[in-house]
């Protein structure tokens, strides 16, 4: 694997991971979740047979979703990269 930039890697998390919200503006509610153990991710089929993630709070509300996967393989990956990467994400307010 190729070292890059943490903001690269933010950048291509959320290309890759086709987040409705920017990282920046998702990481603070997925750091809050996940401080208590309540905190999941969810793999669904969606009407087009595609895999799909969303990651959920302990009070059930959905904090992120995901693009459509063709593997569940990707998806799978996709939640690994987050978990992985979220512990030391950035949060940056844009203008």
């Amino acid at each position: 694997m190729l070292p890059i930039s943490r903001r690269s890697a933010c950048r291509s998390l959320a290309s890759a991971v086709g987040l409705f919200l920017p990282v920046a503006a998702i990481a603070p509610r997925i750091a809050s979740a996940s401080q208590n153990s309540g905190l999941k991710f969810e793999i669904y089929k969606d009407a087009k047979g595609g895999f799909r993630w969303r990651l959920k709070a302990a009070n059930g509300e959905t904090i992120a979703n995901s693009q459509s996967y063709k593997a569940k393989a990707s998806c799978l990956n996709t939640i690994d990269v987050i978990k992985r990467g979220v512990a030391s994400a950035t949060v940056r307010e844009l203008p």
